[in-house]
């Protein structure tokens, strides 16, 4: 695993593609393969504004101090497209 990368998850509970890309990324991160944190947009506003986040769900890829890298749209990722993302 890449231990200078991690990934955000903004999500909500009442978000239906989110509850399809969480536990992807969950169990990702059970078996080492990403660093990961999952932000709730009901309840993190700072963190979402910083990232200027409008959308949910959406991926960021941030550098291990927080700095954007890049992101994606969550609906739709599936393993294999996250890896090439991560480790890109």
């Amino acid at each position: 695993m890449s231990k200078q990368r991690g990934l955000l998850l903004f999500t909500a509970s009442w978000c239906q593609h989110c509850k399809v890309i969480t536990p992807l990324l969950e169990s990702m991160s059970s078996r080492g393969k990403i660093n990961f944190r999952k932000v709730n947009v009901d309840y993190d506003a700072s963190t979402v504004s910083r990232y200027n986040v409008k959308s949910v769900p959406t991926v960021i890829l941030t550098d291990l101090q927080g700095n954007e890298i890049s992101r994606k749209g969550g609906a739709g990722l599936g393993e294999n497209d996250i890896m090439a993302w991560y480790n890109g």
